[in-house]
This record gives C-alpha cells, structure tokens and sequence, in this order.
C-alpha cells in the first residue's frame, strides 16, 4: 500500500498530514496523486468517501507560488456544504504553511465578508458557480492566473443546471491551466464537456472496486403496503440509532417526517435548500457534536457532508437519480469503517432497488423488519410501542437553546424519553430466504455474485439514559 511519503510532497504537507492521523493514501490517491503532481490533466470517477478531496488537494497545495499575488488555483463545488468541506480539508493540510491563504464563497453568506477576503491576495478559491459568476460579474475576483482547476462533482453541477455557468468560469481561468475533475458517477453529456476543457486527460476509476461498499452492509424492505413511518420507527428502535441521515426526495416530505419523528420525541432536524444558512450551520454542529440523532435531508443539501463515525443511512424515499444512492450510502463507512445502509422499498420501487444493484454492481440483501413475523406487512395499528412520557423537560431546553419548538420542522430538534432503545428485543436478521418479509432474494450487481451470506449489523449500544 502506498504511502504519502512516497510521493514528492513538501515536507510541511507531509507534516499536516500525520498531524491528521493518516499514514497510507487511499487507492484513488495512490493513483491520482503521482499524475497529478505530474501536472496531468485527469478525471477521477470515485464515490464519496474514498479520499478524493485529499486526491486534488495535496498537489493543489504543492502548486502554489507563493511569490505570485494572484488566485492560482480554483475548486468549483455544487454546494455550500462542499464548498466548506474542501475548505476545511485544505486549511487542516496547510497547517504549517501559513503563506498560503484560502479563501471560501458562496451563497448564503454576507458578500460583503467574501468581498474583504478576495480584496486581499488569495491563492486558492472554492465556490459554489453561481457565487463565483456573482464575484466576476463584480470584477471583485479575477481567475485569468489560475493555473490549477478542479470540478469537484462534476456530475451534481451539472444535474443542478449549472453547465452555462461552468462554461463561463472556465473560460475565465488561464489556458495553461491544469484541468482536474472528480465525479461519482460519469454520462456522455459529463465526458463530451469535459473533452472541451481538458488535454488528453488521464481517466482513473475506482468505482468498480468494492473498497468502501464492502464496508457497508445494505438491506432492503419490501413494505407492500406498509406504512413508512411505522417501519422507520421499528428500525430505529431495533438499531438503537444515535447518528443517522434519512433522505427524502422533497423540502416538503423532509419537514412532514422531521415534524412526525419530533413528535414522536426523536432527537430530528431537517436540512434542506430553502433553511437559511445559519441554521444549517447550526443545525450541522449540533449533529456532528452529537446533540442531534437524525439528520432528515434531501440530496442537494446532504451534498458535502462530512460526518465522522455516522452509523446509518436510511432512504426513507428512494432516489430519483440512481446514481445518487451511491452519494448516499458513501456518508456512512468512511475510511474503513463499518457502515449501514437501510432502504424502505415499496411494490413499485422493487424494480428501482434491483436496477441499482445491477448497474452500481452492490449487493443489497433482502431483510425483514424486527416485530414482523414471516410475509405479514405491517398495518395502521402496529405501531411499536413509545412508552416513557412526553419528556417535555428535556425538550424544553433543547428547545430554548437552539430556538426551535415542537410545530417547527424546518432545522428544529427534539428529544425526550424513548423505550427499548434496541437494548432488550431480538435481533434484526437479513435473510436470503423465501420466508423474507421482502418477498424475493438479494439483489446484486454483475461483480456481487457469489459473495457471501450478509453480516449481521452490530450498532445495538448501551441506550442512552432518558431526561
């Protein structure tokens, strides 16, 4: 396995990346890195998850000449939440070279902020397109020196009707410039764009091997006419679910379920593209310090986020796009670690989930809700039992501390007592058998066959203490 040592990095880079803990470079940094450094123009087909902001980050960093007062490399995101990300990777690998400045725009934030910062000399630029075409259209950003550009999720720009405003960046930046893109998913339309930018690009691949999505076990369920909420709660119960994302396909559903999950005295908040920026940014810190259980997103706004040690995803709804499920399950089972993927399937979306296995070449195992005996589908007045009180007290200073309250559903959280907590009831199995609640067997992509009977999840911890 390779090493970041073995590349030719700068002594100061090497250091910030020990001070982060890492030693060995992920398959797609091992392969792009040397290319990279190289000065290669490259496109990286790689799923969330796998290091490949690191990939361009590291030579971005090396290629900075310091001497220069100008923006010399540029990193286009189709978020805010990326956009943030990539900053924070970048200044966590600049640690020891403070003659370096980074500079992050986009929407949402005050211009005014962003117009200081460009003001001053600034080396490195990420943004989201339509603040970066704001800034020029002020002339407060000026990109004709930037020799090292990144695409960073290509794709999702694209999908976000963005191709106009990424033309008109592009042909900003300087001719000579190094063109790097990194994409999870790769259509003509992506391929036949970037062809247009980019010279004799270096292609590398590494969505075919199954280095992360054997890190994550993924189960469907066949809920016939079951109702979701009812099924959504089981498992949560049975998982004992203290760090979790739910997507739903629309802002709507996203405030409809949070609403139902803080009723039911779910720790729950809602992230999606009409909540204001620093709610989001508050809603976010509090997940990531643990304060907030379950995170119910849509994909725009999930884009980006980066969540140390999440245990499950869960697709309430799957998605319109079949490519982004790989963007989904990839926020669980970072590096290495064990991550859970749960799908709530209707009739109707049996043939989704299959052709998802299919064409993304991933087993996704048949399994049966906890409480569920053999083919029975849940109905109306099987719901779990959630015994314990209103925990009013609780969620009162919750409540008075991030300013939401019950009726709000858009960023609010809750919490108070809940019983089971996964601690005494049996344990959840996936099957392969007929007598599956699912209804059918496992399916799996073209490289899955022949793998091996499904783990069983282990995320069943000590429940937490109510009040």
């Amino acid at each position: 396995m390779a090493k970041f040592t073995d590349f030719n990095i700068s002594k100061e880079t090497i250091q910030a990346i020990e001070a982060l803990g890492y030693e060995d470079a992920t398959k797609i940094q091992a392969e792009s890195l040397p290319l990279l450094l190289e000065g290669k123009d490259l496109i990286g087909q790689a799923q969330t998850g796998t290091g490949k902001t690191a990939a361009f980050a590291v030579p971005c960093i090396e290629k900075i000449n310091t001497g220069i007062s100008a923006t010399q490399a540029l990193i286009m995101c189709p978020t805010r939440e990326l956009v943030i990300q990539v900053a924070g990777e970048l200044k966590k690998l600049t640690k020891f070279r403070k003659d370096i400045s980074i500079v992050p725009i986009y929407g949402g934030q005050n211009i005014s902020v962003q117009l200081r910062a460009l003001k001053n000399s600034c080396d490195i630029v990420i943004g989201t397109p339509g603040r970066l075409m704001d800034h020029m259209r002020r002339k407060s950003l000026r990109l004709d020196q930037v020799k090292y550009l990144v695409l960073d999720e290509a794709d999702q720009m694209l999908d976000m009707g963005f191709r106009d405003d990424m033309k008109d960046i592009i042909g900003q930046t300087s001719p000579e410039r190094q063109t790097v893109m990194f994409s999870a998913t790769m259509s003509q339309d992506l391929v036949r764009l970037m062809e247009r930018y980019q010279n004799k690009a270096i292609k590398i691949n590494v969505t075919g091997n199954k280095e992360q999505s054997q890190q994550i076990e993924q189960l469907y369920f066949n809920l016939k006419s079951s109702p979701k909420l009812d099924a959504l709660k089981r498992l949560l119960k049975e998982y004992n679910v203290k760090s979790g994302i739910i997507f739903c396909n629309t802002k709507m559903k996203v405030d409809e379920l949070t609403k139902r999950l803080v009723h039911e005295d779910y720790i729950a908040a809602a992230l999606h593209g009409d909540i204001d920026q620093k709610k989001r940014t508050r809603v976010m810190g509090a997940f990531k310090a643990g304060n907030i259980e379950l995170l119910v997103a849509t994909d725009v706004a999930a884009r980006g986020l980066d969540i140390n040690d999440l245990e499950v995803v869960i697709n309430y709804d799957l998605p319109r796009a079949d490519q982004d499920y790989i963007h989904r399950i990839g926020r669980t089972g970072r590096a290495g670690k064990k991550g859970l993927a749960l799908n709530l399937v209707t009739g109707k979306e049996l043939s989704q989930i299959s052709r998802i296995a299919y064409t993304s070449k991933l087993t996704i195992n048949p399994a049966q809700l906890p409480g569920v005996q053999g083919t029975e589908t849940l109905n109306s007045d099987s719901r779990p039992s959630n015994s314990g009180g209103s925990g009013g007290g609780a969620r009162g200073r919750f409540n008075k501390k991030f300013g939401s309250d019950k009726s709000s559903s858009s960023g609010g959280f809750n919490r108070g007592p809940r019983s089971g907590g996964g601690s005494g009831g049996s344990r959840f199995k996936s099957s392969d058998s007929s007598s599956s609640s699912s209804g059918g067997g496992s399916f799996r992509g073209k490289a899955a066959a022949g793998s091996n009977k499904p783990r069983r999840s282990n995320f069943n911890k000590a429940a937490k203490s109510a009040g």
